[in-house]
């Protein structure tokens, strides 16, 4: 799903007025398939946070090694969190990056 969809914004409200954290998957997904890798954009996560979402990015918008260039969010992720104080990146996945 993209979560800058604007018939998520009721749902977004209630979860901040509840404090309810929202994770969405960031970066390229390799396990599932999906439609789009442009789902993994960080810049996606902005309706959640303009409606008061604290944000996890899981993964933080990183890549595979071998992924193409043209895949990496992460900039975005990083641009973003310059900004927002309630945006967190999960690091969970960038042990398994390779040396």
């Amino acid at each position: 799903m993209d979560p800058s969809e604007p018939r998520f914004r009721k749902f977004y409200q209630k979860c901040a007025q509840s404090g309810v954290r929202i994770m969405v998957h960031t970066g390229t997904e390799h396990s599932a398939l999906i439609t789009s890798q442009r789902l993994g954009d960080a810049r996606l996560l902005n309706l959640a946070l303009s409606e008061g979402c604290t944000v996890i990015a899981a993964h933080s918008a990183t890549r595979a090694f071998f992924d193409p260039p043209a895949e990496n969010f992460f900039p975005f992720l990083e641009e973003i969190m310059r900004d927002q104080p309630r945006l967190y990146g999960d690091t969970a996945v960038l042990g398994s990056l390779p040396s």
